[in-house]
């Protein structure tokens, strides 16, 4: 018999190819509220519900990454990401005591430079010893939001870029480290996943093939350097 999991966010950028990376060897429950970007993109079974309020299903492991994204909004929608970030993340804690949990993290919790990272922050700080994060560190690839730098590239919709250097992933390399925490993941455990590899927005944009010229902008409240440990379980 199948492992039942419970995926929230699953009409998410990364959700919704966790769930056709697992959905054979897993029985998928997912949940969505569908406020994120470009949700209406992604075809994935899902009921729509607010995870603040619903009733919980019974499952053996709970892959939580319903989550409200991106550093910028975070400055001016306090209330709105600490209820979506900290809140759900509670209620999900407190709930599946028995169940195995995976959560999603960030790699902004390691200088904490806003307050979308100290959401993240505070989901590790009380995090029960049944769950595992995963800090995630920009990660990128097709049907991603488009307010993103690959996607925006992908549009030709940017205007400025940073001199910022990001340890970019691309979803395919996460894919089999977020399926090997589910199997072998340490409880207590946070683990970072990324490349290990990291690159200025200009070295990245000539990787994949952007070549117009946009100019630098000097942004502030963002990490300058993120760079993942080497992934081991």
């Amino acid at each position: 018999m199948k492992q039942k999991i419970l995926l929230t966010g699953i009409k998410g950028f990364i959700g919704h190819h966790c769930y056709n990376y697992l959905k054979d060897e897993y029985d998928i429950i997912g949940i969505d509220n569908c406020s994120g970007l470009a949700h209406d993109e992604r075809e994935v079974p899902y009921t729509h519900e607010n995870l603040l309020t619903c009733k919980l299903p019974d499952v053996d492991v709970v892959l939580h990454l319903a989550a409200k994204a991106g550093v910028k909004e975070s400055w001016v929608k306090l209330e709105d990401y600490y209820n979506s970030n900290v809140v759900v993340t509670k209620r999900i804690f407190d709930h599946y005591t028995k169940a195995k949990i995976v959560y999603a993290s960030s790699s902004s919790v390691i200088d904490l430079m806003s307050p979308y990272a100290m959401t993240k922050a505070m989901c590790e700080t009380m995090a029960p010893s049944n769950a595992i994060g995963m800090r995630f560190f920009t990660v990128y690839g097709p049907s991603s939001r488009p307010d993103m730098l690959y996607r925006m590239a992908m549009e030709d919709k940017l205007t400025y870029i940073t001199q910022h250097q990001r340890d970019f992933t691309h979803i395919n390399t996460l894919l089999p480290l977020i399926k090997a925490v589910i199997q072998k993941g340490k409880e207590g455990h946070v683990y970072e996943m990324g490349e290990g590899n990291p690159e200025t927005v200009e070295q990245f944009l000539k990787r994949i093939n952007y070549t117009k010229d946009v100019p630098f902008k000097e942004v502030t409240g963002e990490s300058e350097y993120t760079c993942s440990k080497p992934f081991t379980i």
